[in-house]
């Protein structure tokens, strides 16, 4: 996955939570699909540019969210 790829500091507490958490988990499913996007538009990216540039945004997005989501309660 490519969640794991991303983030391999936090690998252990990545499967935990896919495993138990199904919210995370489609969290994850959405950053993988999106990466996935990102990876076909950006083979075709004199021809969309702005799909490029949408999919790259959400994958941060995604990222950040993925992030927060591994930070330790205050």
């Amino acid at each position: 996955m490519k969640v794991l790829e991303r983030f391999p500091d936090h690998r252990t507490e990545l499967v935990q939570r896919l495993v138990v958490d199904s919210e995370f988990r489609s969290l994850c499913q959405e950053y993988e699909d999106c990466a996935q996007a990102l990876s076909r538009w950006s083979q075709v990216a004199e021809s969309s540019p702005d799909r490029v540039t949408e999919y790259s945004e959400l994958l941060e997005e995604l990222e950040r969210e993925i992030r927060e989501a591994l930070e330790p309660p205050s």
